[in-house]
């Protein structure tokens, strides 16, 4: 067997287990022998976005494989993001709904900083990351008094700023040095 071979069978069959284990829960599912996957269900988001990393890593270098680090990242932190919500009753799901694009703005940035560098991926993050800041900002803070607070300062400010001066004026040159040291 050659060596690229043997690295694909170390995926084909890390990613098989992963296959077989799910199947075997859902059956058990069924069966009513696991009444309630509820809490470790979430782990089915997390070991295949784990292996997603796994895989990135141990084909680094190879072009284009930065991507695997997408859909790993979204996996495990959506299921990590579950089991917190689980372990909470979703206590607090509506005033986390800014963390489904963070994860995926955290995503992009993860293809970033551990793949090639690519300023492609920093828009989408960047853009995904301003979004949920303005619906964090927007959902836990009463904008009701804020904005309008605001509105008032902004057109303070624009009554009390001092007029820039004309920009056109010429400087003065300065005098010659060498008539002051013949003197």
């Amino acid at each position: 067997m050659t060596e690229d071979n043997k690295k694909g069978y170390g995926a084909r069959t890390f990613w098989g287990i992963v296959i077989i284990l799910i199947g075997v829960v859902f059956l058990l599912h069924k069966m009513d022998v696991i009444v309630d996957i509820g809490f470790f269900g979430y782990l089915f988001l997390i070991v295949p976005g784990i292996g997603l990393w796994f895989l990135f890593f141990s084909r680094r270098g190879r072009r284009g494989i930065e991507g695997l680090l997408i859909p790993g990242t979204i996996l495990t932190l959506l299921g990590a993001f579950f089991m917190y919500q689980e372990i909470n009753d979703w206590e607090y799901s509506g005033e986390t709904s800014f963390i489904y694009i963070i994860i995926v703005a955290l995503s992009f940035f993860s293809a970033h900083i551990f793949g090639n560098r690519s300023r492609g991926f920093l828009v989408p993050a960047w853009i995904l990351t301003i979004v949920s800041l303005i619906i964090l900002f927007t959902t836990t803070i009463k904008w009701d008094f804020i904005w309008p607070a605001v509105v008032i300062v902004l057109g303070l400010w624009l009554l009390v700023k001092p007029k820039r001066k004309n920009q056109n004026i010429v400087e003065e040159q300065p005098e010659n040095k060498e008539d002051d040291q013949g003197a």
